[in-house]
């Protein structure tokens, strides 16, 4: 997932993300449009997964061993 998607995910719904680009330093601002957008695209492929019977699993080494 891009960096601007996990920071726009991570920090709520009404949350502003600025970028400066390196270049020139002129700024990009992320709003809460770009939030939805990125959940929208997550959960399309969520969507996805389960139409094709495949397994929602987050990957190995992310829960302690039991």
């Amino acid at each position: 997932m891009p960096a601007i998607d996990r920071a726009l995910i991570c920090s709520g719904p009404q949350t502003r993300v600025r970028t400066l680009a390196a270049r020139g330093g002129h700024p990009t601002d992320y709003g809460p449009l770009d939030r939805a957008a990125v959940l929208s695209r997550i959960k399309e492929q969520l969507d996805r997964i389960v139409r094709q019977g495949g397994p929602v699993w987050p990957g190995d080494g992310l829960r302690p061993a039991s």
